[in-house]
C-alpha cells in the first residue's frame, strides 16, 4: 500500500481508531479535540420480551426492523434492566444511577437532581425531543427542548365506538374480561402513528445540527389491543401455551398469591392464546412505526452520522410460569433487548453475550458522542466491548424491586446473576429463590434449599444488602428557578389529570 493510501485509510477510518483508544484508556478523549458530533435516536418500547424478535428465532414475532436493525449494528443479549418496572427502570436508563441511588422507592421522590444524558447533550447544543411515552416525571423540562406524549384523546374519541366492541382490560383485572383483541380505532389513531410523524418532521426540521430524540412507543405494553391491521398479521393457532417455564416446582409461594390475585389461574387456553396474538400484534404495530422512522433516517443521508439505540423498559411474563406481567426477576421479565448501529464505528451483525445492564447505555452515549460521562452515572460504557478489546464486561447484573407487594406485604426484592447463578434475595417474609441457568435455563427448578449451596446463597445475599444500603449523596439541584419549577410541577400535574387512556 503506498504511503498516501495509507494516511487516507487511518483518516477515513478515525472513528473505529478513537473507539480502540477509548476502549484501551477507559476514558473518552473525544473532549480534547473536535470531532464531528452524531444524532442519537433512541428507539424505546415499554414490555419488550427479550427474546420476542424474529431473528432472535421467535416465529411469532412480526419484526422486519428490528431484524434489520440487529443485522446492522450489535446486539447485547445478555442486557439486564435495574428494576423490572416502568417508572423505576426509565429512571435509572436515563440518569445512568441503579433505583436506590436515585432515592425513588415506590415512584416517589425529587428526581430533578441528577444529570441525565439528555441534558448533557441539551446543554452541549444538541436539539433534544422526546416523542411518546415517557414516565420519568418532573425531568422533561431539564431534558427535552420538545416533549410530546402522543396520546391524542380528542382524536381517538373522534372514532365511533362500535356495539360489538371487545373491552380490553390491563392485566391488573384481565379476569374481568379480555386480555387479548383488535382494536376498533384505526392505524392512524394510536399514539405509535403521531409519535411517528413527529419524529420524522423533527428529525427534518432540524437535519442540518445534532440531535437526540426518543421515539418512545406504549406497546407492546398492555392493553393488547392492536389495530385489526396487525392484529390479524399473528395466527393464535401457532402458540404453544405450555411454554417452557411454566413448572412453579420448587419455587417461591409469592408467585402462586400473584396468580390468584391476578386471576391469571382461572384464564382459558382460548383467553391466553388471544393475550398473545394482541402482545405480539403490539409489537408488530411497534416495529412497523419503527420501520418507517429509520426509512426516514436513510431518505434524509443521516445514516452514517446517526446513532441508534434500541431497548425496552423492561418485558412480559406472558404466561410463562403461569405469570402475566413484569415485576419479577424471571429472564422474561428483568432481561431485555438492547440493539445499538451506527456503521464504520459499531460493527455489524455482531452479537455480544458480555453481561450488561441498562444504566450502561448513558456512558456509551457520551463516549461515541464525544462527552465525558458525569461521575453521578453509575453506568459502564460499552465501547471497550463495541471495540472489540474485551468481551467481557461486568462479572455480575443487578435489578431491584424494593417496592413489591405480595398478599399485603411490602417485600423487598433484590437480584444478583453472574451469568450462570440468579440469586433473589425476596426479604424475611420469603425465601431465597437460586437458579442454575447452566442446567436449567428456563428457570424451573429453585435450588436455593440445597445444602451445597446454602453457603454461596448467604453469601450473595449478604452482598445484595450491603450493596442496596450504598446511596451516594445527592449533588445540588439543577439550576432552575423556583417559579420554573413550580410551572413544571404545574405541567406534569394538568398530564396526570389528561388520562391517557390506555384501555382505548
Amino acid at each position: 500500500m503506498k504511503k498516501r493510501d495509507f494516511i487516507n485509510s487511518i483518516v477515513k477510518n478515525w472513528a473505529v481508531i478513537s473507539l480502540l483508544i477509548i476502549g484501551a484508556l477507559q476514558e473518552p478523549l473525544y473532549a480534547e479535540a473536535p470531532k464531528p458530533k452524531y444524532n442519537v435516536l433512541f428507539l424505546m418500547t415499554d414490555q419488550h420480551r427479550p427474546d420476542a424478535i424474529g431473528r432472535y428465532g421467535d416465529a411469532h414475532a412480526i419484526t422486519p426492523a428490528l431484524d434489520d436493525l440487529a443485522a446492522s449494528g450489535m446486539s447485547f443479549r445478555q442486557t439486564y434492566c435495574q428494576s423490572p418496572k416502568c417508572m423505576s427502570s426509565r429512571l435509572s436508563i436515563l440518569t445512568g444511577r441503579y433505583e436506590h441511588s436515585i432515592g425513588k422507592y415506590f415512584d416517589r421522590g425529587d428526581f430533578s437532581v441528577w444529570t441525565s444524558f439528555a441534558q448533557l447533550l441539551r446543554s452541549n447544543g444538541y436539539r433534544t425531543a422526546c416523542f411518546g411515552k415517557l414516565h420519568t416525571p418532573d425531568r422533561d423540562g431539564l431534558d427535552w427542548d420538545v416533549y410530546y406524549t402522543g396520546y391524542e384523546e380528542k382524536k381517538r374519541r373522534s372514532y365511533p365506538k362500535p356495539e360489538n366492541a371487545v373491552k380490553v382490560h390491563n392485566l391488573q383485572d384481565a379476569a374481568l374480561g379480555a386480555i387479548g383483541a383488535p382494536h376498533y380505532i384505526p392505524e392512524e389513531g394510536h399514539m405509535e402513528w403521531s409519535v411517528k410523524e413527529r419524529t420524522i418532521a423533527f428529525m427534518k426540521e432540524h437535519r442540518d445540527q445534532p440531535w437526540l430524540i426518543q421515539c418512545s412507543l406504549h406497546g407492546p405494553h398492555p392493553p393488547f389491543q392492536p389495530p385489526k391491521k396487525y392484529w390479524d398479521m399473528v395466527n393464535p393457532a401457532n402458540f404453544k401455551i405450555n411454554l417452557p417455564g411454566n413448572s412453579l416446582k420448587d419455587s417461591n409461594p409469592r408467585y402462586m398469591e400473584t396468580i390468584a390475585g391476578g386471576g391469571y389461574n382461572t384464564f382459558t387456553d382460548e383467553k391466553k392464546r388471544l393475550g398473545m396474538q394482541g402482545y405480539y400484534g403490539n409489537l408488530a404495530q411497534c416495529d412497523a412505526t419503527f420501520l418507517e422512522v429509520l426509512n426516514a433516517v436513510d431518505e434524509l443521508g443521516l445514516r452514517d452520522k446517526t446513532l441508534v439505540i434500541y431497548v425496552s423498559d423492561h418485558g412480559e411474563m406472558l404466561g410463562q410460569h403461569g405469570l402475566w406481567g413484569k415485576q419479577v426477576f424471571f429472564d422474561a421479565s428483568v432481561r431485555v433487548p438492547l440493539i445499538m448501529r451506527l456503521p464504520g464505528v459499531i460493527p455489524e451483525d455482531k452479537q455480544s453475550q458480555a453481561l450488561v445492564e441498562a444504566i450502561d447505555i448513558y456512558p456509551t452515549i457520551l463516549d461515541i458522542t464525544g462527552y465525558k460521562t458525569p461521575a453521578s452515572a453509575q453506568g459502564m460504557s460499552l465501547v471497550p466491548v463495541i471495540s472489540g478489546i474485551d468481551d467481557k464486561h461486568r462479572d455480575v447484573v443487578r435489578s431491584e424491586y424494593p417496592g413489591a407487594s405480595y398478599d399485603g406485604k411490602k417485600a423487598r426484592a433484590l437480584m444478583q446473576f453472574d451469568g450462570r447463578f440468579k440469586v433473589v434475595d425476596n426479604g424475611t417474609d420469603y425465601p431465597p429463590e437460586l437458579y442454575d441457568h447452566k442446567t436449567d435455563p428456563h428457570e424451573t427448578k429453585n435450588i436455593g434449599a440445597e445444602p451445597k449451596y446454602r453457603e454461596m446463597l448467604r453469601k450473595t445475599i449478604e452482598e445484595l444488602r450491603a450493596w442496596e444500603k450504598t446511596d451516594p449523596p445527592k449533588p445540588k439541584s439543577n439550576p432552575r428557578s423556583s417559579e420554573e419549577k413550580e410551572e413544571k410541577k404545574k405541567e406534569n400535574r394538568s398530564r396526570r389529570d389528561t388520562k391517557q387512556d390506555q384501555n382505548n
